[in-house]
């Protein structure tokens, strides 16, 4: 590598993801309060570059890689009887997409 040329990375952070909302039952919480089971963590969609300076001039950036880091759940633990006891654990599954047949 010549004298006059360097790379560097740089990595963009393209989205952020927001973490979903998770109650699960538990009797011994009184109605309408909650419990904190799990704090949330905000997930992101990151890009990686690499920079070509030539003589300390950029002369190319190219995309490397897009890196998709998933958000933790916020869970609470809710009475059964408490209307949010009732909500889904889990993501329902898309609508109008049907499994595929084996072959």
């Amino acid at each position: 590598m010549a004298d006059n040329v360097r790379y560097e990375l740089e990595t963009v952070r393209v989205k952020d993801l927001p973490p979903r909302t998770v109650y699960r039952q538990d009797a011994g919480i009184p109605v309408g309060l909650s419990r904190l089971v799990q704090a949330g963590k905000s997930g992101a969609v990151v890009d990686t570059y690499r920079l070509k300076y030539v003589e300390g001039r950029l002369a190319a950036r190219s995309k490397l890689n897009r890196s998709i880091y998933r958000a933790q759940d916020a869970i609470f633990a809710v009475n059964p009887a408490d209307a949010r006891a009732g909500r889904p654990e889990t993501p329902p599954s898309p609508q109008g997409r049907t499994p595929a047949e084996p072959i």
